[in-house]
């Protein structure tokens, strides 16, 4: 081991004084992959791979130089190929593809309800049903979430996530009964959406990037599918008579997963953006989830007559729309591969 360990020693600055003298072969014997894995920083053994991948190709080595380039692109893909490179080093480089074949990362942020009837039921009268009113309550959204590379500035998402739906119903029914209905949905979420970037996360190949290239504005459009785990609801019901005495009722919480459609459907619309930081990317993102399918079950809305007979209150047909504010944080995981033949004959071949 000692002897080993006196092979590998400082074999960086040996090859780098071979390689200026033009002696390749010594390079490619001091730089032997038993001593590049064990050298302690990856900028060591980045430029290792990069003396050996140069001088393959100053000695016409073309398998042996796409081993090593590959090797510098397994070790930092996003490593940047600098302007005062050789030019067959550069050219070697630009023959590599070096775009993300999957981008995984999370999403947590909230959301508000926009609840919207389109057909009003009441035990009083239509009337008075047309006098309630829906607030939205703030709800939970974490999502999971990856993408591929579809063209230079569209990707793919699939995702994977928890959201909840709040949201209060109030009304007065009969002129002197007030009810205050709160329901709390948790659901599993679908999305497949359709990403549009203005910017390119990928750019890395700019060495001396401005602030605002580290940015990328997008669009995001597609559709999604929620399942709905759980539906839980309490109702207040607060009766007013002419003596001016008042009876408040507070309900125990109610199970009306039974009562809602199991399956829902959106098309989702959204602007966010990107901050590219190292090897991770930020995001902010906003979107709007717009309902197409009725969240109410119609053939259970009798069912629970506690609610209608001791509460007074019946569901009126009613769909979602969602407002969602997400924060992220992505990865990219690369890929390099050669994408077109190169020839060190056809440059001309200059230190």
């Amino acid at each position: 081991f000692a002897i080993f360990a006196q092979d590998c020693k400082d074999i960086v600055q040996r090859a780098e004084v071979a390689y200026k003298k033009g002696h390749f072969n010594d390079v490619k014997e001091i730089l032997v992959d038993e001593c590049i894995r064990v050298l302690p920083l990856d900028i060591e053994k980045e430029q290792a791979y990069y003396l050996l991948t140069l001088s393959n190709l100053y000695l016409k080595d073309t398998d042996e130089a796409k081993k090593s380039m590959l090797n510098i692109l397994h070790q930092n893909p996003e490593y940047i190929c600098l302007p005062e490179s050789p030019i067959i080093f550069q050219k070697f480089y630009n023959s590599f593809k070096i775009t993300p074949f999957i981008i995984f990362g999370g999403k947590i942020g909230f959301n508000s309800s926009q609840i919207t009837s389109t057909k009003l039921y009441s035990l009083d009268n239509i009337e008075t049903a047309k006098n309630g009113s829906y607030e939205s309550k703030v709800g939970l959204n974490i999502q999971a979430m990856l993408a591929i590379q579809l063209y230079k500035k569209i990707d793919l998402l699939a995702e994977l996530g928890f959201k909840q739906f709040n949201y209060v119903y109030k009304n007065t029914q009969f002129k002197y009964s007030k009810i205050e209905f709160t329901e709390k949905q948790s659901l599993l979420e679908l999305p497949i959406l359709l990403k549009y970037n203005f910017g390119n996360n990928y750019n890395f190949k700019r060495r001396n990037k401005n602030i605002w290239q580290h940015f990328n504005p997008y669009v995001i459009g597609g559709v999604s599918a929620t399942y709905l785990l759980s539906s839980k609801a309490t109702i207040k019901r607060e009766d007013k008579f002419f003596d001016n005495t008042t009876i408040t009722l507070n309900s125990s919480e109610f199970n009306i997963t039974s009562m809602r459609n199991p399956f829902a459907f959106y098309a989702i619309g959204g602007i966010g953006l990107d901050y590219k930081k190292y090897r991770g990317i930020f995001s902010l993102e906003c979107r709007y989830s717009y309902g197409l399918s009725p969240i109410i079950k119609s053939a259970a809305r009798y069912t629970n007559t506690d609610m209608a007979l001791g509460y007074g209150y019946l569901d009126n047909d009613i769909n979602f729309g969602n407002l969602t504010i997400m924060a992220g944080y992505s990865i990219p995981l690369y890929r390099p591969k050669q994408i077109k033949e190169f020839f060190a004959d056809e440059i001309n071949i200059k230190k």
